[in-house]
This record gives C-alpha cells, sequence and structure tokens, in this order.
C-alpha cells in the first residue's frame, strides 16, 4: 500500500516495500548458493565421515547393514553411497544418514536463505535460485544476485575463487546485475573488500552482508531498501569504471605515440630556444606540457559519455550502507599538491663543483614543513615564478637581495579544525602528510612576510620541503593574499569520513537495562561550517538496532499497560516502511536535541543527551554518538 502523506505544500508518496521495489525496477533476482544443489554433490569431510563412521560401530544392527553396503571402512563412506542409501527403503542406516551433520549441515543452509526467498516472493518478486554451475540460464533479466561467499565447502580457499569467478563472470554479462555477497560467516563484511578487487567490482555494484540480516522480514526491507537505492546509480559508475579500464591502454598507446614522434631536435629547440634564458628546467616543464595530452588521450569515446552520464546524477538519497574509501582523500590531494618533490637542492644544471656555495633552486608553490612527529606550522613560497627564474648556465641569476615572500599557515587536524575559518581566510581544506596525518591548513595573511635569498638557507635550517601546490591552487591563494576580491573558484572538496563510536543502550518503561552494544561508525566531515556534519551509520549498526528495537517491541507485546499496545502497534508499521529504514540508511544532520527514528522507538543522541530525563515509554533503543 502506497500512503499519500503532506510535506510542506507539496503531496509527497510514501512507497511500501512492494511499491518501492517496483519504482527502483528490481522484478527479478537470483540467489546462487550450493545450498541448492544436492548434498550428494558433495564428499563428507573428514570430520563428518568420521561421525557417521563412529555412529556405526556404536550398534551391531549398523555395523551389520554398513557391511551389507559394501560399507567396511570410513573411506568407503563416499556421497555416492550416502545418496544411494538415503533414497533405499527405511533403515536404521538411512536413519543415520539422514540426522547427520553431513547432511544436516547442507539442508540448514536452505533453511536460512528461505525467509529472504519468502518476503521477496510476496513482493511480487521473480525468484530464481542456481547451484554453482547452473546459474548462467537463470541470468537473463535479473537486477541482483545474491551470491553465496563459499561456492562449496565453508572455510576453504577454493571455494572463494569459485566464487569470485562467478562474480566476474556475472559482471561481464551485458547488464550487470548487483552483486550481494552474503555468507553464514559474520566475516564476509571485512574480506568483502579483497573479493572485490578480485573480481573487478566497484562498491556501486557490490556489497556484502551475513545471511543473518536476511533472516526475518524486517532485515529484507532494510536490506533491500538500502540496495535499491544505489541500484541505477551503481551502473552508471561502474560503466565509467570500466570504461576508464578498457580505454587506458589506447590511452597510454595515443600519448606514447605523439611523444616517440617528438625528436631530439624539438627538445633541443625547447630547451635552448625557449626555457635557457629563464633556466626553467625542461624535464619539469615536460611534466605541465604531457598532462594536457594525456588528458586529451585518455578522456574521449566511451569514456566521454561516461562522464557526462555522471554529470547528470543526484546522489542525494544516497544510504551510507558502507563506510568510504579513502581514495578520494588520496585523489583531491594528488589534485592539490604534488607530493613527488624532492627537499631543496640546487638548481639541475648547477656546476656539482660549485654547489656549496650556490643557491637552492625554488618554484611557486613549494610547501616547507618543520619537521617533528606533530607538525603544527607549514610555509608557502608566493613569489611569481619569474623573480624565481634562474639559469646557471646563463646569465640569469637571483639577487642576494631578492625577497622571497613566505605565507605561513597552520596545520589543523581535520576533526579539529575551524571550518568555518574558511569564509574570512585563504584555507586549504584537505592536506595529506602521509597516511595518519590528514589536515586543514589555515593560512595566515597577516604572517606573510620574506627572506632575503642570500639568508633563505640558513633560515631553512631543518625545514623540509614536502610538496609542491599546483598552479591553479597556489595561484588562487596568490589572489586571495593580494587582494581578497578576485578569488578564483574551486571545486568543492569531498567530504571526509572519520571514525566515530556509538552506543546501542536498550530501554524499556523510560529506564535503561544495561544491555550496551558498542560498534564504531563514523560521520561526514564537511568543508563548510560544523553544522553541516553528518552522522552515518553502516548497515552492521542499522541492523543491530533493528534486532533490539524488535527485542522491544516483543517485552511491549507481553506488557499490560495498556498504552503499550498502542505504541507497538505505531512502532511495527513503521518498521514496514522502507522510508523510515532509509532514515537512518542515509547520512543524517543530528541536532543538539537529538533524533528520533521508528515512531520514537529509536533516540539517536550525543552523551549529554543520554539521560532517562530524555527516554520516553515508546524508546526502546538509545543510540549515543560520541
Amino acid at each position: 500500500m502506497n500512503v499519500a502523506v503532506k510535506k510542506g505544500d507539496a503531496d509527497k508518496v510514501r512507497l511500501d516495500f512492494k511499491g518501492l521495489l517496483a519504482e527502483k525496477g528490481i522484478v527479478r533476482v537470483l540467489f546462487i548458493d550450493d545450498a541448492f544443489e544436492p548434498v550428494s554433490n558433495f564428499e563428507p569431510t573428514e570430520i563428518e565421515a568420521g561421525e557417521i563412521w563412529s555412529a556405526i560401530q556404536e550398534k551391531d544392527e549398523l555395523i551389520s547393514e554398513a557391511a551389507e553396503r559394501g560399507i567396511a571402512s570410513q573411506e568407503e563412506l563416499t556421497a555416492d553411497i550416502i545418496k544411494a542409501v538415503r533414497e533405499g527403503q527405511e533403515s536404521d542406516l538411512r536413519t543415520l544418514f539422514d540426522q547427520s551433520d553431513y547432511v544436516t549441515h547442507h539442508t540448514s543452509k536452505l533453511d536460512r536463505l528461505k525467509p529472504a526467498m519468502d518476503s521477496l516472493t510476496a513482493a511480487d518478486i521473480d525468484v530464481r535460485t542456481a547451484g554453482r554451475e547452473d546459474w548462467e540460464d537463470k541470468l537473463d533479466g535479473v537486477n541482483i544476485v545474491f551470491l553465496d561467499w563459499y561456492l562449496g565447502v565453508d572455510g576453504k580457499q577454493e571455494a572463494i575463487d569459485k566464487a569470485s569467478t562467478t562474480a566476474r563472470k556475472i559482471h561481464s554479462s551485458p547488464h550487470k546485475p548487483l552483486i550481494v555477497l552474503i555468507s553464514s560467516d559474520p566475516a564476509v563484511k571485512n574480506d568483502a573488500p579483497t573479493f572485490r578487487e578480485s573480481s573487478k567490482l566497484i562498491g556501486g555494484l557490490f556489497d556484502a552482508m551475513p545471511k543473518q540480516w536476511l533472516a526475518d522480514q524486517h532485515g529484507i526491507i532494510l536490506q533491500m531498501t538500502a540496495l535499491a537505492d544505489i541500484f541505477s546509480k551503481g551502473h552508471v559508475v561502474q560503466a565509467f569504471v570500466d570504461n576508464l579500464n578498457s580505454q587506458t591502454a589506447g590511452a597510454i598507446k595515443a600519448f606514447t605515440d605523439v611523444v616517440q614522434e617528438l625528436t631530439l631536435s624539438d627538445y633541443a629547440n625547447l630547451q635552448h630556444f625557449a626555457l635557457k634564458k629563464d633556466g626553467h628546467p625542461l624535464g619539469d616543464y615536460l611534466v605541465n606540457l604531457l598532462t594536457g595530452l594525456w588528458s586529451d588521450a585518455l578522456f574521449r569515446g566511451d569514456l566521454k559519455k561516461s562522464l557526462k552520464d555522471l554529470d547528470r546524477q543526484d546522489f542525494a538519497s544516497l544510504p551510507a550502507f558502507s563506510e568510504p574509501s579513502s581514495a578520494f582523500a588520496k585523489i583531491y590531494n594528488s589534485a592539490v599538491f604534488d607530493m613527488h618533490v624532492e627537499d631543496f637542492g640546487p638548481h639541475p644544471q648547477q656546476d656539482p663543483e660549485k654547489n656549496e656555495e650556490a643557491g637552492l633552486h625554488l618554484s611557486l608553490g613549494d610547501l616547507i614543513v618543520a619537521e617533528g612527529e606533530k607538525p603544527e606550522k607549514v610555509f608557502i613560497i608566493m613569489n611569481p615564478e619569474c623573480d624565481l627564474a634562474a639559469s646557471p648556465r646563463g646569465k640569469r641569476v637571483i639577487p642576494g637581495d631578492q625577497s622571497i615572500l613566505l605565507l605561513p599557515g597552520d596545520l589543523v587536524p581535520i576533526d579539529h579544525a575551524d571550518r568555518s575559518a574558511r569564509k574570512t581566510l585563504p584555507d586549504t581544506p584537505f592536506f595529506v602528510l602521509d597516511e595518519k596525518q590528514k589536515f586543514r591548513i589555515h593560512w595566515n595573511i597577516t604572517g606573510l612576510h620574506s627572506v632575503p635569498y642570500s639568508d633563505f638557507k640558513a633560515w631553512l635550517g631543518p625545514k623540509k620541503r614536502r610538496a609542491c601546490m599546483r598552479p591553479l591552487y597556489i595561484l588562487s591563494l596568490q589572489q586571495a593574499v593580494h587582494a581578497h576580491l578576485t578569488r578564483v573558484g574551486l571545486p568543492s572538496p569531498p567530504p571526509i569520513y572519520e571514525g566515530l563510536t556509538t552506543t546501542l543502550k536498550s530501554t524499556f518503561g523510560g529506564k535503561f537495562l544495561n544491555e550496551d552494544v558498542t560498534l564504531q561508525q563514523g560521520k561526514y566531515v564537511m568543508a563548510r561550517d560544523t553544522e553541516d556534519d553528518q552522522v552515518a551509520f553502516t548497515t552492521e549498526c542499522v541492523n543491530k538496532i533493528k534486532e533490539l528495537v524488535v527485542k522491544g517491541v516483543a517485552k511491549l507485546a507481553a506488557s499490560t499497560v495498556a498504552k503499550d499496545a498502542e505504541y507497538k502497534a505505531a512502532i511495527e508499521t513503521a518498521l514496514l516502511e522502507p522510508e523510515e529504514w532509509g532514515q537512518v540508511l542515509r547520512p543524517f544532520k543530528l541536532p543538539r536535541a537529538g533524533a528520533k527514528f521508528f515512531g520514537d522507538s529509536v533516540f539517536v543522541c550525543r552523551e549529554d543527551k543520554a539521560t532517562e530525563a530524555q527516554l520516553s515509554r515508546k524508546t526502546l533503543v538509545c543510540v549515543v554518538v560520541k
């Protein structure tokens, strides 16, 4: 049932579970799991065969019947022998085989999948099933594939390799369904990145979850709400990655073909006539020159189309179902800074015998860091490039009294930075000094000062050049220093994901029950004001919230307080609405007063609000964020 609700001046339709899946175009799913194969496809393990053989040895009747079947040792307990006995007449040996761990462990796999299959079927989804080898003919029109992590014996690497091979084949199909790795082993979430890398998938068309998360109706709605929200957008991102992979080899060839056309005379003419007078090193010049050639060679054809498709995307409704990768931090940092620079030294063309008396080779944007375990200060060279030009083999030198302009900046850990400072001061919102040290740089305009070139070595002391800010960004910083009225607009920095701790506290009747669960979550630290920061719960956390709410609902059902029946009905209704799940699956701002979900049964707050005075009788779970 779809319900129309009033929101501001516009009517908004809240979709039920069936309506959500239909709107997102999810009509068919496929479960690939060895649970759908007969147990006779798998030989009993040594432990399983040993348990059966030990049980046979305990009764003379079983020993006799086994002997009649040609079973004289543990080694003869093969899958075919067990199958033949189980398909034969009723007997004590058949009963023993039916009740063995070898058989029941296999049949229990199917029992764990049945709730998910039944719930999806009830939502008018075409549910298909397949074993390890018979899935390809069933893939047509499938939107989501639930793929067992262990396609074979649990815990065996060959079973994981089989699943990885299957994932690659699924991904190579024309319509590329969303692949969800499932397993009875909770470690599937931790090992999912390795599996994704080996299968060449991106997070947009790949997820992983324990089968336990699909064990009840609420869990199904939760997980399918998360998957449905990313279903269409995942294809766009995956197409970009696929086109990037397929086009790179051709781009490299096109790039190198042009470079190989250059003759020795071209290099000589460039250096002698264009660069020598100003002393610009040829290699440094080529880096900037060839960057445009590489971009032109790569971003064309299908990849250009993928970029336009990405331009049209709006990820406003994407739930934070997994922790963001650190890749964006690396990408943004490399866009702003060249981190592959050496410490200061003489000009590349300087006579080595005169290095001691020679000055240092400087460039606009050189970033200088005072070395230490916890660096706090940086300086950046602000001189126009022409002021720093020198030619050891020509006549151009930097005068000793040339002022080297140095702009100081404070290195502030990103989770402690005053992000509103960007409104009044030049600010570099993200700088990764190394994997463990991530900063914002607050530039101090009033601290701009100069050092004569002849004194620069002495001023430098133990400080070192650690990076060089790239042209667009250092020019923007120059303009900010010289004239606040003429700034260069920059691409917005991505949100930075920082860890935080959440404690899930069960409550009932307005009291805490001392049944705490602590999980590591995260928040999006925005480049804008602190108030824009957003809490991001993983699906593991939301799944645990769901479990605690369901337990609390059971307590309401057993309560003799009249109002509890009314609260129970309201909470159960909320648990069946995908939009309710979507609110906690997506990043959200956490007001100072806290936030409530699922008919006020879940209260999310900071530590200072986690008191019983803030709880109501409706509250079943208090999520404390710190």
